[in-house]
């Protein structure tokens, strides 16, 4: 058990990643609490509280990858009843970008609270999936919404 800080019940040690309770097991989960944590260490005046984030999850393969963020469908109808979400589905075949490369294989799938569009679960399968996540996970971490996210252009 730690605290906001990441401290044990011994003050002077700190503990993060995986033998944190409740923690899913991620390297780059144990690198952002480090860096946190060493701030605090190293700055005893500026301490910073370990912010909650909601992490990616990444599965890589040779040709396809497998990325996810936040909550499944399922999981976000149990959480904010039928009516209050909506789950869009983009296909790659629909993207100029993977048609011209041949790798149409794959989709991007948003998971939104329907009045606000915030983002509330994100999955994407396809030829370099774990990119194309962060900018939902930092929608989902910063709560920008979708509404916000349509302004900004990504080059590709």
């Amino acid at each position: 058990m730690t605290d906001n800080y990441g401290r044990t019940n011994v003050k002077h040690i700190f503990a993060l990643g995986d033998v944190v309770a409740g923690n899913r097991q991620f390297t780059h989960l144990a690198n952002h609490e480090g860096r946190e944590i060493m701030q605090s260490i190293l700055f005893p005046f500026w301490k910073k509280k370990i912010k909650p984030t909601i992490p990616p999850s990444v599965l890589y393969d040779r040709e396809i990858e497998f990325a996810r963020t936040g909550l499944t469908f399922e999981e976000s109808r149990l959480e904010y009843g039928d009516d209050a979400i909506i789950e869009e589905k983009i296909d790659f075949t629909t993207n100029d970008r993977s048609r011209t490369e041949g790798k149409e294989e794959g989709y991007i799938k948003i998971i939104a609270k329907r009045l606000t569009l915030s983002v509330v679960g994100t999955e994407i399968v396809g030829k370099n999936a774990g990119e194309m996540i962060n900018l939902l996970t930092l929608a989902m971490n910063e709560g920008v919404s979708l509404y916000r996210l349509k302004n900004t252009i990504i080059p590709y």
